[in-house]
């Protein structure tokens, strides 16, 4: 993977939406490994504190995304908690289900977390590119 293959315009698209949305870094509860990065608008939040499970809002479809409708893999709420500059949210979670990540690997399995791509150390294999 090159740099110029990341999605360096997200943060650009994402100031540009008509809906106000915080950041949110979604982690494991059990294990702490960070399982994606994601979007919370105050819709989404409220859903998410109603329901125990994630809701975000997708800014590339412009509307809730609640986990599960693609992946199938629910995550229930453990705790969610605002950083000091009550900008970004953290949002600690267990999953239900075998992956978190609506994109599969080559078995066809949901990744686990969605940081699956290798970008250092280049030494990468094929799954990781």
């Amino acid at each position: 993977m090159q740099s110029e293959d990341l999605g360096w315009h997200k943060l650009r698209d994402v100031g540009a939406l008509d809906t106000s949305v915080l950041a949110v870094a979604v982690q494991d509860a059990d294990t702490r490994a960070v399982i994606m990065i994601a979007y919370l608008s105050p819709e989404a939040l409220a859903e998410t504190a109603r329901t125990g499970r994630a809701v975000f809002y997708s800014t590339s479809r412009h509307q809730l995304h609640r986990k599960a409708e693609t992946s199938g893999a629910v995550l229930q709420v453990v705790s969610l908690r605002a950083n000091c500059d009550l900008n970004s949210i953290l949002m600690e979670v267990r999953k239900l289900g075998t992956g978190a990540c609506h994109e599969r690997d080559s078995n066809g399995d949901h990744y686990t977390s969605c940081f699956f791509r290798q970008l250092l150390p280049t030494d990468a294999g094929p799954d990781d590119q």
